[in-house]
């Protein structure tokens, strides 16, 4: 996971998330389309993390103003966002998952293995 800056959570790390679902939102605070999917990811995280969910938020920001944590702390907050955050401003994080664009979801089982993936690109397509 990130080496960034962690908000609403101490730092995860995958291999300790074995056992539960772990869903990982790739976004950006200034993304139309992020903010749109925000609602399903929000409400997948209030309804099943007591069920074995864990939400990873992983922000890589598009632009300059993005990549300072205390915009992103702001808009957290403003958005109403609960779950782990955790900003990936040298795009490690988006590089090892292959991202190549706002927002990607990835949906991995208990055993830490990629079972679905959804992006922009993709969205659309069944």
């Amino acid at each position: 996971m990130a080496a960034g800056e962690w908000i609403n959570s101490a730092p995860l790390k995958l291999n300790e998330l074995r056992g539960r679902v772990v869903l990982i939102e790739f976004w950006t605070f200034g993304c139309i389309n992020c903010r749109n999917t925000l609602p399903y990811v929000k409400s997948w995280h209030d309804r099943y993390q007591e069920k074995g969910l864990t939400v990873i938020g992983v922000h890589s920001p598009e632009f300059d103003e993005e990549r300072k944590v205390e915009n992103l702390r702001r808009e957290v907050t403003s958005l109403g966002i609960r779950y782990a955050v955790v900003t990936d401003n040298d795009y490690q994080t988006w590089s090892a998952y292959h991202v190549e664009a706002w927002p990607t979801t990835f949906l991995l089982d208990k055993q830490g293995r990629i079972r679905w993936m959804r992006d922009l690109k993709n969205f659309f397509s069944p």
